[in-house]
């Protein structure tokens, strides 16, 4: 099984494709990377050297791809930080064909914008969201911040988290997927279909890590892969995510501690198919 991942790509540091990229080929798939910016380091730093991939060379290399006649044997595209807002466009197209290609393909949205009510991208990139991708999008990913400018309203409670999630679905979205929601001494992840909700909490370490984000997703997307069970997917997800955190922060590392906890994903219970 195949994953197409578009996201960021940088030197150092353990951000997009620098995370997906091990973390499915711990849990078995081949991972595709197409790298969405090349960058020295992520920008939680203060500063970094780099450049943003035009949207046309982006196209270039999935052309390349296409013409290997090996679209069919992608099983998931994920996408994360893009960017530049063309890019959208590129990924939406490339989604289609993919999805021509191989209709039991599924579309990951990790709709990178912000957290803690920071914007870090430029502007109009949230309007390509909402057109471009979030109509396409079987399953959506977004943290407290981006479900609310998503959605265009203030996530401030579990009501107000489902009324934005409906609204996402009623755009197109099959499933949201809502992550790191502060609870007391708990981060809350949170499934939401048209009729299904589920809720798993971990314990909230007191620090801030960066790339936690793009960690999950690429943990949800491998256990989503594997058993098309969202709450086992959310399940393992949390649980993983939980345990590369707690070995981060037992390090004193500035980067998640991933290599470490890669041969132990293996280990982690998966439950079988929730009904």
């Amino acid at each position: 099984m195949a994953v197409l991942s578009i996201q960021s790509s940088v030197i150092f540091g353990y951000v997009g494709n620098n995370i997906a990229r091990p973390v499915l080929q711990a849990l078995g798939y081949d991972v595709w990377c197409v790298d969405t910016v090349n960058f020295s380091n992520h920008p939680g730093y203060g500063s970094f050297t780099g450049s943003v991939k035009e949207a046309h060379k982006l196209q270039e290399e999935i052309n390349g791809l296409t013409n290997l006649n090996i679209l069919s044997e992608c099983d998931a595209v994920l996408s994360g930080y893009l960017g530049e807002v063309e890019t959208a466009k590129t990924v939406s197209q490339t989604i289609e064909l993919i999805k021509e290609q191989n209709e039991t393909a599924i579309y990951l949205l990790d709709p990178v914008i912000g957290d803690d009510d920071q914007i870090y991208v430029e502007n109009g990139l949230i309007e390509a969201f909402k057109n471009d991708l979030l109509p396409k999008a079987d399953i959506i990913l977004p943290n407290q911040s981006e479900l609310g400018w998503l959605s265009g309203s203030k996530i401030n409670d579990v009501s107000s988290l489902k009324t934005a999630s409906k609204y996402l679905i009623k755009r197109g979205a099959k499933t949201v997927v809502v992550t790191g929601i502060p609870e007391f001494e708990t981060l809350t992840n949170y499934v939401v279909t048209s009729d299904a909700f589920w809720a798993i909490s971990t314990p909230k370490l007191n620090r801030k890590f960066s790339g936690t984000g793009d960690l999950f997703s690429a943990l949800f997307t491998g256990a989503f892969l594997h058993t098309k069970d969202l709450y086992n997917a959310l399940n393992f997800a949390t649980e993983a995510c939980s345990l590369v955190v707690s070995e981060t922060q037992k390090e004193g590392s500035k980067e998640l501690s991933v290599l470490p906890v890669l041969k132990q994903l293996s280990q982690i219970k998966k439950p079988s198919n929730h009904k």
